[in-house]
């Protein structure tokens, strides 16, 4: 044992299961958790826990049991400082019988599950001999479960514990409950399943609070979430549920993902939060590219006044070669759940920035601007739409109109300006998404000049130019988000100013403070970041303003040296936003 390493056993399961399946492993979302984030989670959640040599821990998707082997370990220390008594094998059995449980729905994952409790209780144990005493109790349906349903299928992914066919002998009987669940999107072909998690998951909800649970869902039919509600069915009340999960549930900001957001901190008193989102990519969690978070709550529900503490460890080049974290005391953020819940915005600012730049967020929000997406096609009755998709593989449609147009491929071709006569026309038949509206008047109404089009991917430089201005009409791809002004009235100067509010940081950073993914998971902006950025109407301008919008913007097409400090104090002017 001085020469193998705890967590070695998950990590050969891990392994092997990628080589030998890996369309199953990705599928039933295989994951080694490191030993130091699995301690992190232990050490954490036994902190200060009354009667914590009695308590009962329970792993929901234990894999080869990482997180069990560390709980029973701690709780085998927790009985030694409790009793003054190093634990014999009689006491060392107890505690592996009595106070470890863990659920898979891998048989591999159970059977390698029960050789590391095996190993670790011989280990613990101060007289191991003789060999007699290295028989054990068989640990399949006493410690270690398997909840397939008859009828399911003997590998692939099932609904497991999570399911009803599941009596009550589990409900209520845990002080812990720890792990690491299944992160991974479920696809089409699990669609039945994703329903079942997502009635599970609003059932739960429903129980706990009836006007929540109304319109509950699981966004992107997740099942992490699913695991952290039965969760709570699982811990006793004001027992402790600590969790490595994904910190997309942190930051998405559509309305579902806003809702569970809701949903989880006005259920659970959430006592603490490690955003790993800067620590993906590192040693810290080899080969983990999504961002992830450690989760801490307590089984009970939050009063109104109740505080989290939201960390956001940063990268350390130096330890995170090492798999090394530091957390300072100044990255810990006192955040009420009031707070949250009121600004769904807040915690991707905070895990960015800092409380300066939620002022500014604020500000920008107090400033009386409208969203985007509802000026443009809400209150203009104006087009915007994604850039079209080629994608041979996927499901091909009618492409054929938009070969009348030039078009528009890559974001290197120009700076600020389209100038069309550089372009070849459009030469496909099909295409994934040509964007093409059948039922208007109109087919090709997005590609309708004047146009404003963002990139998807900014640069950091905006002297390379961060959107584009078509005075002509033009088909463009998916690096695009097009903004089409045509039949306004004021058509040019229109794209004009958006084309101007692109290019100032006002936005820039509005929209990194608030994005769910630029920041966080990939340097690529959704259409939607802009969409929900409030805009100044272009009406609310006076006629010295639009002139001066006319002025800026030829400027930034001629490239004038010093024209987007003007741009900035344009945007940023009480004049403009009064």
């Amino acid at each position: 044992f001085a020469h193998i390493p705890i967590g070695l056993l998950s990590q050969v399961y891990e392994a092997f299961c990628w080589k030998w399946e890996a369309q199953s492993s990705e599928e039933m979302s295989v994951h080694y958790t490191p030993r130091h984030i699995a301690a992190a989670i232990v050490d954490e959640v036994f902190d200060s826990l009354p009667n914590a040599h009695e308590s009962r821990v329970l792993d929901a998707s234990c894999g080869a049991s990482i997180f069990l082997v560390l709980a029973f370990r701690r709780l085998y220390r927790e009985r030694w400082a409790a009793t003054g008594k190093r634990p014999g094998t009689k006491e060392i059995r107890e505690i592996l019988y009595r106070q470890l449980t863990g659920f898979d729905i891998s048989e591999s994952a159970l059977r390698l599950s029960a050789l590391s409790l095996y190993l670790t209780a011989i280990e613990l144990d101060p007289e191991p001999i003789p060999p007699s005493k290295l028989s054990f109790r068989e640990l399949r349906k006493h410690v270690l479960f398997d909840h397939r349903r008859p009828e399911d299928p003997q590998e692939g992914l099932v609904i497991g514990s999570l399911g009803a066919h599941v009596n009550g002998q589990f409900a209520g009987k845990y002080d812990v409950v720890i792990g690491n669940p299944p992160w991974t999107a479920l696809k089409k072909k699990h669609k039945k399943l994703a329903l079942e998690l997502n009635a599970l998951s609003r059932a739960i909800v429903s129980r706990k609070d009836a006007e929540l649970g109304k319109n509950y869902e699981n966004p992107d039919s997740v099942p992490d979430l699913s695991f952290i509600w039965k969760a709570t069915e699982w811990c006793k009340p004001d027992g402790r549920i600590a969790m490595a999960l994904p910190a997309r549930t942190l930051f998405k900001q559509r309305s579902k993902s806003v809702h569970v957001r809701k949903a989880l901190f006005r259920l659970l008193e959430i006592t603490g939060i490690i955003n790993c989102s800067n620590l993906r990519k590192t040693r810290v969690w080899p080969e983990m590219d999504q961002p992830f978070m450690l989760f801490f709550a307590r089984n009970r529900r939050p009063k109104p006044s109740h505080t989290i503490q939201f960390i956001s460890p940063h990268a350390d080049n130096r330890l995170g070669s090492l798999g090394e974290v530091r957390i300072d005391s100044e990255s810990a953020q006192p955040v009420p759940v009031e707070t949250i819940i009121a600004e769904p915005w807040l915690l991707k600012a905070l895990a960015v920035g800092t409380t300066l730049d939620v002022d500014v967020v604020r500000k920008v929000l107090k400033s009386g601007g409208v969203p985007l997406e509802k000026y443009w096609e809400e209150d203009l009755k104006l087009s915007s739409s994604n850039g079209y998709q080629i994608k041979p593989k996927q499901t091909q449609r009618n492409a054929k109109p938009l070969k009348v147009l030039p078009n528009l491929d890559a974001t290197d071709k120009f700076r600020f300006i389209v100038d069309t006569r550089q372009l070849e026309k459009f030469d496909k038949d099909t295409a994934c998404w040509p964007r093409i509206h059948k039922k208007d008047a109109d087919k090709l109404r997005v590609y309708r000049a004047p146009l404003t089009l963002i990139q998807a991917s900014p640069g950091l430089n905006r002297g390379d130019g961060r959107a584009l201005l078509s005075l002509a009409d033009v088909a463009y791809n998916e690096s695009f988000y097009g903004y089409s002004a045509n039949g306004h009235s004021d058509s040019k100067r229109l794209c004009r100013y958006l084309h101007l509010f692109v290019h100032s940081n006002l936005l820039m950073h509005y929209t990194l403070m608030t994005s769910a993914e630029i920041g966080v998971e990939r340097p690529k902006f959704q259409k939607q970041d802009f969409d929900d950025c409030p805009i100044i109407t272009f009406e609310r301008l006076t006629d010295d303003q639009r002139n001066e919008v006319e002025n800026l913007s030829k400027r930034l097409i001629a490239e004038e040296v010093g024209v987007f400090a003007d741009i900035d104090a344009f945007f940023r002017s009480e004049e403009h936003t009064s």
